[in-house]
């Protein structure tokens, strides 16, 4: 009995030690299969996964494209900033050494900031001083690196922010999007205004990446193949690379000199130039003062910066050249256009001071009046009377009707941003915009025949205008960008106007309003050129305390209270080249300020050789 029950349970034993036997076998084989699938089948996903800890891929940050003004300088130079960065995944004792360490480049960092799962930026844009110090002992600051990354300076500062704009750090807000946090990271620079913004997908490039390697100390280097140890991981790993590609350059229509010049003549002011080519609509120069270093723009503005520029009342940052105002007297030019299309001249009685039209009294400048004159003595003279009664016979629906066909409606599509449509009224405007009964009232019309009232044009459209006369009739489109990498930016024109005859004495006006006595633009004339042109003074404040005023010497007047000042001209008179108009915010009479600065820039142009000598 005993020896039954021994052999029973030895042999229970036997049984479960086998079952432990095949058991552990079972383990055995799948951990074979499993370590033949990890080592073998899948051996170079996971070397892959475990090498992530040592592998760094760097991207390659490319050069933005250049800016260049039409003879090949360059407008902005790429420069480098050095920033420096800190390991992820330290210690406490590894980040308290680094806290220490830091103290010799004098920079407070406080470890508590850290992140460990990431490049945490320590300082921004090390001083020269502080980036030669950790160049030349970098055994003494452990666990940091620096990166060079590509930003803008802009040499020329304020005289070029219009139109090229600025470029700043990219901002959350904007990596919020999926459209740029594709192609950007918290480290780049993106434009933000200007051409630079408009043109931001051809200067900005396409990011290049490099495979890099860390060491047990954290520095990054290149490893080869034996290096590495697994030549097909190597290739695979390097297969990833990539060059960066630079952005395109872009070359303006602007001439850096001229530039130059036109923006420190005008820089005390609240002024906007173009001066166009007549036949390429080529933009030369291209001025809105004042202007903005776009270079304090890089690392970020403070709020009492910002608040300085935004309550200067000249407003440094409004593009002045694309918004709209009364254009003043210059719109006579038009009325004149209309007379002349519409045959209807002949009809206008001689100016003797005061005219009584459609139920009201309108007055000339000149008390006196003009007497009987002819067109172009009425632009000379700029005649109220004259055009008060010649607007009177075009009519609302004409002014309109031929103003749609010059385009004069339309913007200009200069490349800037914030381009204003021109107002330009016809006879249901005040019923769309809201204006009183909405009815348009016949007496209305007078006040567009000299540009007041609701019509309203920008210093570009303008040019293009001026243009348009000075060409007899072609309509070009003005642009500032030539070219864009390789592609050469074609010139549009239309040909709108066949009878040139049209044309001959609105231009032998403008002639005489700079070059005979009593022309309102006399203070333009040149020895040097003959420039032909036309005074505008927009009143901003009825004041009936004085008549005329030729500058702002009133000492009585407050500068919001002083009026705006346009002259528009073009040269040489015969073989028209160039279209200017210049426009000044709170100058006084446009036969002032405006004048003699058009006479200066005239007569530079011509000394430097831009207008061809005949």
């Amino acid at each position: 009995m005993d020896s039954s029950n021994k052999q029973d349970k030895l042999s229970k034993v036997k049984k479960n030690l086998i079952i432990i036997i095949i058991f552990l076998i079972f383990i055995l084989i799948v951990f074979i299969i499993k370590l033949f699938t990890l080592q073998v089948i899948q051996g170079k996903k996971y070397f892959v996964l475990s090498t992530n800890n040592i592998i760094s891929k760097e991207q390659i940050r490319p050069l933005r494209g250049r800016i260049l003004d039409k003879n090949g300088n360059s407008l902005v130079i790429n420069v480098f900033n050095h920033n420096l960065y800190l390991l992820p995944y330290l210690k406490k004792e590894q980040l308290q050494l680094v806290e220490e360490s830091l103290k010799a480049l004098n920079i407070s960092w406080n470890r508590k900031k850290y992140k460990k799962n990431q490049e945490n930026l320590i300082k921004r844009s090390l001083s020269q001083e502080q980036f030669l110090k950790f160049e030349v002992n970098k055994e003494n600051f452990p666990y940091l690196f620096i990166k060079e990354i590509p930003s803008r300076y802009y040499p020329f500062k304020k005289e070029f922010y219009y139109p090229m704009g600025y470029v700043s750090l990219v901002s959350q807000r904007e990596l919020a999007q999926e459209a740029i946090k594709k192609y950007y990271d918290r480290e780049d620079y993106i434009g933000k205004y200007g051409l630079e913004k408009l043109f931001e997908k051809d200067l900005r490039g396409i990011k290049g990446l490099k495979v890099l390697f860390m060491d047990a100390k954290g520095k990054k280097v290149d490893y080869s193949e034996t290096d590495m140890g697994n030549i097909a991981l190597f290739k695979q790993l390097k297969q990833q690379e990539r060059s960066a590609v630079n952005g395109k350059d872009i070359q303006l229509t602007i001439d850096k000199d001229l530039q130059l010049y036109n923006y420190d003549l005008l820089k005390d002011f609240s002024a906007s130039l173009v001066i166009m080519n007549i036949n390429s609509g080529e933009i030369i120069s291209y001025i809105s003062t004042p202007a903005i270093d776009p270079n304090i723009f890089l690392m970020g503005i403070s709020h009492q910066i910002w608040d300085k520029i935004s309550q200067d009342e000249k407003h440094p940052l409004m593009d002045k050249c694309v918004q709209n105002y009364n254009p003043a007297s210059t719109f006579k030019l038009f009325t004149a256009y209309c007379g002349e299309k519409l045959n209807v001249v002949k009809n206008i009685l001689p100016c003797r001071g005061v005219i009584k039209l459609e139920g009201v009294e309108k007055h000339c400048w000149k008390k006196t009046g003009h007497g009987k004159e002819t067109l172009d003595e009425a632009i000379k003279n700029s005649c109220n009377v004259f055009f008060y009664q010649l607007g009177d016979h075009v009519g609302i629906d004409n002014y309109y009707n031929i103003a749609k066909t010059i385009y004069l409606d339309k913007k200009t599509n200069v490349e800037v941003a914030g381009e204003k449509k021109p107002m330009v009224p016809y006879r249901k405007i005040k019923r769309d915009l809201g204006i009183g009964d909405g009815t348009w009232y016949p007496s209305e019309t007078l006040d567009i025949s000299i540009g007041q009232g609701l019509i309203e044009l920008s210093p570009v459209k303008m040019a293009q205008f001026i243009a348009f006369l000075a060409s007899k009739g072609s309509v070009v489109k003005p642009h500032l960008i030539k070219n864009i990498g390789d592609k050469k930016i074609e010139t549009y024109k239309i040909e709108v106007e066949e009878d040139t005859n049209i044309f001959n004495k609105i231009l032998s006006g403008m002639h005489d309003v700079v070059n005979f006595w009593g022309g309102t633009g006399w203070r333009a004339k040149s020895r040097k050129v003959i420039i032909s042109g036309k005074t505008g003074t927009m009143q901003v404040k009825k004041i009936t305390k004085y008549y005329v005023k030729y500058s702002p010497d009133e000492k009585e007047l407050s500068y919001k209270e002083r009026d705006n000042g346009w002259f528009v001209s073009y040269v040489p008179y015969d073989e028209p080249q160039y279209a200017m108009v210049l426009f000044i915010e709170h100058c006084g009479s446009g036969g002032y300020y405006p004048a003699i600065f058009t006479k200066k820039i005239w007569e530079y142009m011509m000394e430097k050789d831009y207008i061809e000598k005949k």
